[in-house]
């Protein structure tokens, strides 16, 4: 439990989850969520946010997992940072256990510049091996057991894949 004093900005933390206020007309008492993702999700932290995976193993198309991942209100996983491949790789370690898996992330190729879906250009540290040799691999994949390797692929390709939303980790009375 959290309580902060709204008077003097002053927070204190307890392992008090009941909820009750310490006594004080100023001090209101904040019970972060146990679980904050929908049934089936993962929840990863990365400050400040909470991320929520879930890995789905059915082939699809690239744009038939991104549809999908709408109807969950969600987004094919996107890796802007290191801190996200590890939760990626964390997260998807255990599920390969050892074998080869090909996930779809986001990353599409327009104008021949690497991007996510936001249209923002995929950073530098990720390498992708780009085949390309028929000119429609436009779309992005991880594949491997672990480490996972970014390659491009064509629309056409089945891979599986993983969705993820996420939320400012605050709490509000």
């Amino acid at each position: 439990m959290i309580n902060h004093d709204e008077s003097t900005h002053t927070c204190m933390c307890c392992n008090d989850t009941t909820g009750s206020d310490i006594p004080g007309p100023n001090w209101k008492s904040y019970v972060p969520p146990t679980s904050p993702c929908a049934d089936g999700y993962a929840t990863y932290y990365l400050m400040p946010y909470q991320i929520c995976l879930k890995y789905f193993p059915v082939p699809v198309s690239y744009s038939t997992a991104k549809a999908n991942c709408h109807d969950e209100r969600a987004n094919l996983i996107k890796i802007d940072s290191q801190e996200k491949y590890n939760i990626f790789e964390d997260y998807h370690v255990p599920i390969a256990n050892n074998s080869v898996i090909q996930v779809w992330v986001q990353g599409e190729k327009v104008r021949g510049q690497w991007q996510f879906d936001d249209g923002t250009p995929i950073p530098e540290y990720c390498p992708i091996d780009m085949s390309n040799k028929t000119g429609d691999q436009v779309h992005l994949r991880a594949k491997s057991s672990s480490p996972f390797e970014y390659s491009d692929a064509e629309n056409a390709r089945l891979c599986n894949y993983s969705c993820e939303y996420h939320f400012l980790s605050s709490f509000n009375n």
